[in-house]
């Protein structure tokens, strides 16, 4: 089975394009930290992700450089060819679902997060869904510092 579930920051801004056959297509970088055992900067993965047709279109128009997502998908290695010639391996990411996460602080737009999936029934029950009303989260009490089992 091949499925990754990958969260991170894009690094660049969505590009969209339309295929040979007519069908959108969007594509963008993923930065994806990596715990280390070793305290310092963690290392980081870069994922070229590809979204197609209505996915690929919601992508553009929500996501941007910077933007905190999740994406489930299909991991493939492929190769292209460098300016100097060379082959390189290049790690790509066809993307079935994608959630906007959001970022530490709070969007300028307003916007908490969303997703968006291939298929409408997969839909998480929580977080905000395009298309529908604001999400609605329950209230929490704070916890006496006491009363923490830790």
């Amino acid at each position: 089975m091949n499925k990754i579930f990958l969260i991170g920051n894009l690094t660049r801004d969505p590009e969209t394009r339309t295929t040979s056959t007519g069908n959108s297509m969007c594509r963008f970088g993923l930065a994806v930290n990596r715990r280390r055992k070793v305290e310092g900067q963690p290392d980081v993965d870069f994922f070229n992700v590809t979204c197609f047709g209505k996915l690929g279109e919601i992508a553009a128009q929500y996501l941007r450089k910077g933007r905190k997502a999740c994406v489930v998908g299909v991991l493939q290695l492929n190769t292209f060819t460098g300016q100097d010639g060379q082959k390189r391996p290049s790690l790509d990411v066809v993307a079935d679902d994608v959630e906007f996460m959001p970022n530490a602080q709070r969007d300028g737009d307003g916007s908490t997060g969303g997703y968006y999936g291939s298929t409408a029934s997969e839909r998480p029950s929580q977080g905000k869904t395009y298309g529908d009303s604001k999400p609605s989260y329950p209230a929490f009490d704070e916890a006496d510092e006491d009363e923490l089992p830790f």
